[in-house]
């Protein structure tokens, strides 16, 4: 199980900005070591992304970083004000993006991916998808049908916490069971990787 320094910090996000700001601190992952090099490696040359789920912009600076020269991510995330104030987790996200030099592959979508979707806000045709979102059984349900409606033959898709790994039993959430009672199952799909709690797939038709 990876490590998770200075775990104090991640439940106060306005001071781990602070200290972000000034180079004091990174920002927090739940990805392992591990599941950000596969995560990378899937990334690698693709043009046209899509993240659900953003946080605190490690996963977004990992795939914009590694994207085409030319390619765009779009970040889907609701990111709530706190107290009226502009979410940290945001505020981090886009100095994480700045500071590789890739902030400007990436275009925020700040709300859920459910109205995103409706609003018909994500591209078609998308060619790598990263989901990290809702976590529950009908979260990941909804963000399925938006991979299904975006997806072409060829597209990588990266789904968060969808097994369960050996280390961390504890780690059942809904999604876990969506993906093994449906995505699994959807032959349409072929299972390329599974990466500690991380499937990746390839969509064939």
């Amino acid at each position: 199980m990876y490590k998770q320094q200075y775990a104090f910090l991640y439940r106060r996000p306005r001071i781990l900005n602070i200290l972000h700001q000034f180079g004091l601190a990174s920002p927090h992952s739940q990805m392992t070591p591990e599941e950000q090099y596969c995560l990378g490696k899937y990334a690698s040359g693709r043009k046209n992304a899509l993240e659900v789920g953003t946080y605190m912009g490690i996963s977004a600076g990992i795939i914009a970083t590694k994207l085409d020269k030319n390619g765009k991510l779009i970040c889907v995330d609701p990111f709530e004000k706190k107290n009226g104030k502009l979410n940290p987790g945001y505020l981090m996200a886009q100095r994480v993006l700045k500071r590789k030099g890739v902030l400007s592959k990436t275009t925020f979508l700040l709300g859920y991916s459910t109205d995103a979707a409706i609003k018909m806000q994500i591209p078609k045709q998308l060619d790598f998808i990263y989901i990290d979102g809702d976590h529950s059984y009908e979260g990941l349900q909804n963000d399925w049908d938006i991979v299904l409606n975006t997806s072409v033959p060829g597209t990588i898709i990266c789904l968060h916490d969808t097994t369960i790994p050996d280390p961390e039993p504890y780690r059942v959430f809904g999604s876990t069971h969506f993906f093994n009672d449906h995505i699994s199952k959807d032959d349409r799909f072929e299972l390329l990787e599974t990466c500690y709690s991380m499937n990746v797939l390839k969509r064939l038709v």
